[in-house]
């Protein structure tokens, strides 16, 4: 294999392993292919655009890179971090094509999550239902809560991305994404990698981790099948109790 196949190799390996990419927890307006500090009152940030929850790789600028490229500052997406009660960012049962194991949200009254929302406008929003391959990776949906932020202003008319493939649970249990930060928690966490592994470990561990991750980014009847068996969970021999 040649350097330059070695190296698309690591850096795909890299893109899954760091799922959810990088987020301070704070608002910021992303154009030019980065993130910039909020210049301009909220509102204006706001108008003639359609707030969604980004609880994911959504909230990072490099995720909205890869999906958006250079979008002018005219068009800034503004991205505001929120609290939100009455739900937990759980794992969803199954591998994106670019090999992690994503996000997905469960309604839990107990728990307030630090996420932020995304402002798009019309063209944007069919570029990113495009990206959550909406109608039948993810689908689109309007919360019944409401959103409150830190200027004061209050949003009854959040979507959010619903994943259609159900919660990955790990010994028969639904388990947090530590990647989120949560107040009131009481549910097992875990990272992405931390799944990645125990994915490798559960269905195929004669093959070395990083093939396995790579085969799940090439090879879409593998995804397709690795995917599937995630629907009947996973189990951590380590803490299994059953």
């Amino acid at each position: 294999m040649g350097n330059e196949q070695t190296n698309a190799n690591c850096e795909a390996i890299q893109r899954a392993l760091n799922y959810p990419y990088p987020w301070n927890g704070k608002s910021y307006v992303f154009f030019n292919g980065y993130h910039h500090p909020v210049d301009k009152p909220h509102d204006q940030l706001r108008q003639k655009r359609t707030p969604v929850l980004a609880y994911g790789s959504n909230r990072s600028a490099e995720q909205l890179h890869r999906k958006f490229g250079t979008v002018t500052a005219e068009n800034g997406i503004f991205v505001e971090a929120c609290q939100l009660s009455g739900f937990d960012i759980i794992h969803s049962a199954h591998i994106t094509s670019y090999g992690s194991i994503p996000a997905a949200i469960l309604p839990h009254e107990k728990v307030m999550v630090e996420i932020a929302i995304t402002w798009l406008n019309r063209d944007q929003l069919t570029i990113m239902d495009a990206s959550e391959n909406t109608g039948i990776t993810y689908g689109r949906e309007r919360i019944t809560e409401s959103v409150q932020f830190s200027d004061g202003y209050v949003c009854n008319k959040v979507e959010v991305y619903q994943s259609t493939h159900g919660p990955l649970k790990v010994n028969n249990k639904i388990v947090s994404h530590s990647n989120v930060s949560a107040n009131g928690r009481k549910m097992n966490e875990m990272t992405n990698i931390d799944l990645l592994h125990l994915t490798h470990q559960n269905f195929c561990p004669d093959l070395t981790f990083n093939k396995f991750v790579m085969q799940t980014i090439t090879d879409n009847g593998f995804r397709a099948n690795i995917s599937n068996r995630l629907k009947g969970g996973l189990i951590d021999h380590n803490n299994y109790k059953g």
